[in-house]
């Protein structure tokens, strides 16, 4: 027994063949139509729905329409976005005809199997958008922090380019087009060959000069941060221009719309990759400052590399420790973190244990000139416990609540403020000092 039906006798009188069991003719139908060339089509989607395992629609114009079946996996791998194949959008498909043969319990059925598509008119136009959608933001360009307001035209440009050639004339020549009439400031260097890359980071070096301000409310950048300043204090890093036209490093505490307090960077490292004391003038004062939150103090990457400017700030009066800094990425470990950002927690760590008090730092994040900024805002509070810790590697807006109450608790156990001795210190300091002088002038 074969399992299929007798076959039956045909129509009295007629010519065509058979009569065939059903079945045989729709499989041969579907290897018939499988056969078939394949091509590209092209119409409008409706009636679009995705199933378990395909997704099904059918492509229409105003002369016809095919019912149309693709498998759920080639779909998705398109990544189109959410929504896209709407009704009336516009697609074009590769693939063929195919036909399922059915059975006693499934209906039979054609379609057209697709095997690739993609959106065409106003629905390719939403697909390109999306896609530079997804790469902006992988990138972080719709993270809160980039979505401030932005100057319609900046009031300073700083170019490097060859000293000759026609880049200075397009520039030149692109800017009186956009009616621009601020200040343009150039570094020539060589752009093209093996000398171009350290030639580039040094010209933009000498820029720095170009994007000085002045901690004022006349000054054009400080005039939104103090207006902002109203709402909540602001502790914002900069390069300052004095009255002498000398160039510092340096961060300013901003509250109720007015400057409370600015610090200039003692420490200018000229070690390794670092070049500061070629562009800028050295502070000369490490002092705290009071505010509505209690006496703060101030310190710019490398002066808390230092012990003695976190010192000083602690004899000052500082209960709470603002750190800043621009610290690159350096030593792969065995770890996740960098050693670099392993050992300014570290010692960011110790201060607030010696100095029973609060220690809160934030690190420059991304890439520039190469390098890698880590990022990794902290907080330490004044047993050396970590407050709060914000992300390596992204931006981010890092938010922590200090208890000043934990102060008293702290030096109520450890007195090592009340047991400081001031005066040992000056004393051995001055001797310190005249044996050094003491020992040059022997030389």
């Amino acid at each position: 027994m074969t399992g299929e039906p007798a076959r039956p006798e045909g129509i009295a009188g007629s010519e065509l063949p058979g009569p065939y069991p059903v079945g045989a003719y729709a499989r041969g139908m579907r290897d018939f139509l499988r056969a078939r060339p394949r091509v590209q089509v092209f119409g409008e989607v409706w009636n679009f729905k995705i199933a378990r395992t395909r997704a099904f629609f059918e492509l229409r114009d105003a002369d016809g329409a095919l019912q149309c079946g693709m498998w759920r996996d080639r779909l998705e791998a398109l990544g189109l976005p959410d929504g896209v194949l709407a009704d009336g959008t516009q697609v074009v498909v590769g693939g063929g005809p195919d036909y399922y043969p059915g059975s006693r319990t499934a209906s039979p059925g054609f379609s057209f199997d697709v095997t690739a598509l993609r959106v065409a008119g106003e629905g390719d136009l939403l697909v390109q958008l999306a896609e530079l959608r997804r790469r902006l933001d992988a990138e972080g360009l719709f993270a809160p922090q980039k979505l401030l307001p932005r100057p319609t035209l900046p009031r300073t440009i700083g170019v490097v380019t060859g000293e000759s050639g026609k880049a200075r004339d397009d520039v030149l020549a692109g800017l009186r087009r956009r009616g621009w009439a601020g200040r343009l400031v150039w570094a020539f260097a060589p752009v093209q060959d093996r000398r171009a890359a350290p030639a580039i980071t040094r010209a933009l070096q000498d820029l720095a000069a170009a994007v000085a301000c002045r901690p004022t409310a006349k000054d054009p950048v400080f005039q939104p941060l103090l207006k902002a300043s109203r709402e909540i204090d602001i502790a914002v890093g900069f390069v300052e221009e004095d009255v002498r036209n000398r160039f510092y490093i340096s961060s300013a505490y901003l509250s109720g719309g007015e400057v409370v307090h600015v610090h200039r960077k003692v420490y200018l490292p000229t070690y390794g990759m670092f070049d500061e004391g070629r562009f800028f003038a050295l502070g000369d004062r490490v002092q705290a400052f009071d505010t509505r939150f209690g006496r703060l103090g101030m310190l710019i990457c490398e002066d808390f590399w230092h012990a003695s400017p976190p010192y000083l700030l602690w004899l000052d009066g500082a209960d709470v420790f603002l750190f800043m800094s621009s610290s690159p990425g350096r030593g792969l470990g065995t770890g996740e973190v960098l050693d670099s950002a392993n050992w300014v927690e570290r010692v960011n760590r110790g201060y607030a244990s010696l100095f029973t008090a609060f220690v809160a730092h934030t690190n420059k994040v991304g890439f520039e000139d190469g390098l890698n900024f880590w990022g990794g805002a902290m907080v330490f509070d004044p047993n050396g416990k970590p407050v709060v810790h914000g992300p390596y590697h992204e931006e981010s807006l890092t938010l922590a609540e200090l208890d000043l109450d934990q102060l008293h608790r702290t030096r109520a156990r450890l007195p090592l403020l009340r047991d400081e001795r001031t005066a040992l210190v000056q004393r051995e300091l001055q001797r310190i000092l005249a044996d050094h002088a003491q020992t040059t002038n022997l030389r």
